[in-house]
């Protein structure tokens, strides 16, 4: 049980966990928006290569209406 100085906080927390319904991923870090574009779902692997990662942003910055 969390310490009563912390409860609200991480009572908070689970609840805002608990709607994101059944993805497994959940709210978590890594969040990564770019020009309004939360790179998840399908591109989430994108956030754990560099490369693959740079390339995405760098695509982004030049065609941010996609």
């Amino acid at each position: 049980m969390p310490t009563v100085a912390y409860r609200s906080f991480v009572t908070a927390s689970q609840q805002a966990y608990r709607q994101t319904g059944d993805d497994p991923i959940g709210p978590g870090t890594p969040t990564i928006v770019v020009n309004g574009h939360n790179i998840d779902g399908g591109l989430y692997f994108a956030n754990f290569d560099a490369k693959v990662f740079r390339l995405l942003v760098s695509d982004l910055h030049r065609n941010p209406g996609l």
